[in-house]
């Protein structure tokens, strides 16, 4: 079954309630078939259009058709055999069943449904049916959502949190998710001045429009120091902050939100109450109509008069005073939601209905003769998918007046945006550290784009440099860290004076002693880091000015910290003895004269940029290189030159081919590397390209010669994809996801045998361990909205990664939980 999931408001993923609804669903949904989320700009990741870019009320009703044309194009492609709307589409879902002419369900949260989705849905869904205006309520089904039962877990470590939160021999009530009035949240100080235990802290997780509020009201009644707000954390680091609470609460006040107001409860089941409980933390909430059907008073939750600061003093008084009895509490409330709320048993109620649906050609009694009659609708036939009605009759949605309704609609939306609306700045999805200053629109720090980071192997010195300049020069900055934290915030430890161009790659050398770098001036230069004085300087062939093609990108230093190797936009690629750097260096030229060359004649170098390098450890004669044209090259060290010359399908090319392709794609194309690493369990190198795919060059057996320029009958067997290029990557015949999703980076994860993370320009962190085909854990990282992921370096011996980027954010993540429970935790950042 194909599903189109219709949310063009929702950011997939994200860090708010409906961000988790739409992807929890979406992957839930995939067990089924195919899906494909129309989501919001910003999103990311395997059948996830960005679309939308939020609902501001003034034109919310217009933005259906504004964003119609673009969706029924990529629904044609996709071809879905059923569509799932989300009220908050206002309708854009109902636009393309009407033009494709297959089943709709629509999810109601609230009051704000599009009349239109109301007519053409032929089945709506709601956790309270109340909600649905009454001339849909014969074609509603009653749902429950529920958790990631996997996600949130009774074992997941909350000790760490606590440590860096300071709450360790504490007493801890939590609360996750948005800062709304209606979630009671300012009554929580009212609570705790009526609790006399002095150990006793409120650690509040997440960001909203009450939270200055909140805050404001805790200063003022002098209880700052028992309260922690974190601001937003990723939805992956979530189940840590759950696990650090001996509470967890849910203390909505239904009276003040509008719809449960008028209806007397909560119109939706709200998703912490299953995530608190999967994680089998004791949960109290405020007692509901809903909530009351879902679970059992002092059974499977505690539950409160909502409002009552009294009601919920003793409450948590209660189950802080008797810890054995909350815990029993927490395990039946698990019981209960592992027993029938979780997203699969929600993903297998909706297929069960898309599957009546389109078994039974979608009774379009129920809303398709809205489009006319002429195409035989109301005989409850299903409508052809060729886009509409067909040639025969026209078509019901032309017939309507709709293509000319759009067409106005799309003019007058377009008009209002570009005169009055801004679209606002999505918050970062950060860690515990992230300000609300950095919410905004991101903007470069003082130490502009970090473009290089380098860590050493025991963690304890960072280095970083790129695009900031004083008085002509790019200097590079070393700090010290301890325990995960920057040492030397406001100002680093040491400076070194640089280079005439942007810094492009720092790299410590295995002893300690030294930093090498490279910039876009063309030099490689040795740092000493006892004294921080410049050591060595290696001039480039001939002066280069910024960004020129003799300004170097890349660089790598041998395992046993010997030699150097540099490469640059000219395709060149330079390798140095480090104890002689005085003396030329070994050179492989890249492809030059190729209108000279027989059509026939292989390519033998890079045709374009050399942007990743590496020195496996377990073949020293070999150098790796990958370049913006798409090659994998192996150089030969020993016999000095190119040893095999692959596409990524692990032919080699002709040259005319490689040109050819180059000059049709453009630069960043399709078939471009990202990084090239020596692979997490040895014996090989990782490529990562443009397309989101990663191989695997493997160096074990007889590939290694064939890598040195053996010829073997399977050698092109010796590089290898190694994520599935259907469900994930694309495939070189499909098109490309582009480095939203691609691995800009990729760095080894401690405690996961051949395990590594690849880190997108989103600050995503995907975790695959060996022999996975997909991503098996997926983390956000700290970023600004427009921020982008540029640089990382892994430490040997230390479970940390160093990263910078475009607006200057350079931030140490800590990877822990091994191969039980893996996690990527921001550990500090400097913005």
């Amino acid at each position: 079954m194909r599903i189109l999931y219709v949310a063009p408001n929702i950011l997939v993923p994200g860090t708010n309630g409906g961000s988790t609804h739409v992807t929890e669903v979406s992957r839930a949904l995939r067990q089924f078939g195919e899906v494909l989320v129309l989501a919001r700009r910003g999103s990311r990741g395997p059948g996830v259009v960005p679309l939308g870019f939020g609902n501001p009320p003034a034109l919310r009703r217009l933005l259906p058709y504004l964003y119609y044309p673009t969706a029924l194009r990529h629904a044609r492609e996709f071809r879905p055999d059923v569509i799932y709307e989300r009220f908050s589409a206002f309708g854009l879902g109902a636009l393309l069943k009407r033009a494709l002419g297959v089943p709709m369900v629509t999810a109601v949260l609230d009051y704000s449904l599009s009349p239109l989705s109301l007519r053409l849905a032929d089945r709506l869904v709601a956790t309270v049916p109340a909600i649905v205006p009454e001339a849909g309520r014969h074609k509603t089904v009653r749902v429950n959502w529920g958790a990631n039962v996997e996600h949130f877990r009774p074992d997941a470590d909350g000790a760490a949190v606590r440590r860096r939160l300071g709450l360790e021999g504490r007493e801890v009530v939590g609360y996750t998710g948005a800062f709304y009035h209606w979630h009671g949240l300012d009554r929580l100080v009212e609570v705790v001045g009526r609790l006399d235990r002095p150990e006793l802290r409120v650690l509040m997780v997440g960001d909203g429009e009450e939270r200055r509020r909140v805050e404001a009201r805790v200063r003022d009644a002098g209880l700052a120091g028992r309260f922690v707000f974190t601001g937003r954390v990723p939805y992956a680091e979530v189940p840590a902050y759950v696990a650090a609470c001996d509470v967890c609460l849910a203390a909505y006040e239904p009276e003040r939100h509008e719809a449960t107001r008028r209806l007397g409860t909560l119109v939706f089941d709200p998703l912490k109450v299953f995530e608190y409980l999967a994680a089998e933390r004791p949960v109290i909430v405020s007692r509901s109509a809903n909530l009351e059907e879902l679970f059992v008073d002092g059974e499977h939750v505690k539950m409160v008069r909502a409002g009552d600061a009294g009601d919920l003093a003793e409450a948590i008084r209660g189950l802080l005073d008797d810890p054995e009895a909350a815990r029993r509490m927490a395990r039946r409330g698990r019981e209960r939601v592992l027993e029938r709320f979780t997203w699969r048993r929600h993903a297998e109620q909706l297929h069960g209905l898309f599957a009546e649906l389109v078994a039974a050609g979608a009774d379009t009694s129920t809303g398709g003769t809205e489009a006319g009659s002429g195409d035989g609708a109301g005989e409850g036939r299903p409508r052809p998918r060729d886009g509409g009605g067909g040639k025969e009759g026209g078509g019901g949605h032309w017939r309507s007046g709709g293509c000319l309704i759009a067409v106005v609609a799309l003019i007058l939306a377009l008009a209002v945006t570009a005169l009055v609306y801004r679209p606002p700045h999505p918050p970062a999805p950060g860690g515990a550290v992230v300000s609300d200053a950095a919410a905004g629109a991101s903007a470069v720090s003082p130490r502009g784009t970090i473009r290089a980071v380098a860590i050493s192997a025991d963690g304890t010195l960072a280095a970083s440099g790129g695009e900031a300049a004083a008085s002509g020069r790019y200097g590079i900055e070393i700090r010290r860290i301890r325990d995960g934290r920057f040492e030397d915030r406001e100002t680093p430890l040491r400076t070194l004076d640089g280079h005439d161009g942007p810094v492009t790659g720092l790299h410590f050398l295995p002893d300690g002693s030294s930093l090498l770098s490279i910039g876009l001036d063309g030099r490689l230069r040795r740092w000493r880091l006892e004294d921080g004085a410049l050591a060595a300087s290696v001039e480039p062939p001939a002066p280069v000015a910024q960004d020129e093609s003799g300004g170097l990108l890349a660089l790598a230093v041998s395992p046993d910290g010997r030699r150097a190797a540099a490469g640059g936009w000219s395709g060149e690629v330079r390798v140095w003895d480090l104890e002689q750097l005085d003396r030329d260096p070994l050179r492989f030229e890249p492809m030059r004269g190729l209108d000279e060359l027989p059509k026939e004649a292989p390519a033998t170098g890079h045709l374009e940029e050399v942007r990743g390098l590496v020195f496996p450890a377990g073949a020293p004669e070999l150098l790796f290189s990958a370049g913006g044209e798409g090659l994998v090259i192996a150089w030969n060290l020993a016999e000095a030159r190119a040893g095999r010359v692959v596409n990524f399908d692990g032919v080699t090319p002709k040259a005319v081919q490689v040109r050819l392709r180059s000059a049709r794609d453009g630069w960043d194309r399709e078939g471009a590397a990202m990084t090239v690493v020596e692979a997490p369990d040895g014996g090989g190198v990782l490529v990562s390209d443009y397309r989101s795919c990663v191989y695997r060059a493997d160096l074990t057996g007889p590939c290694r010669a064939w890598w040195a320029g053996t010829d073997l009958p399977s050698g092109s067997a010796c590089l290898r994809p190694l994520l599935d290029r259907k469900a994930f990557c694309a495939a070189l015949d499909r098109p490309a996801s582009g480095p939203s999703v691609a691995f800009l980076a990729i760095v080894p994860f401690p405690g996961i045998e051949g395990g590594f993370a690849g880190i997108a320009s989103s600050h995503t962190f995907r975790v695959l361990r060996k022999g996975d085909t997909m991503p098996w854990r997926e983390f956000e990282g700290a970023v600004s909205w427009g921020d982008q992921f540029l640089s990382a370096a892994a430490a040997a011996t230390a479970p940390i990664v160093l990263t910078g980027s475009r607006a200057g954010r350079l931030a140490i993540y800590r990877f822990e939980g091994g191969a039980v429970s893996p996690s990527v935790v921001l550990s500090d950042q400097l913005l």
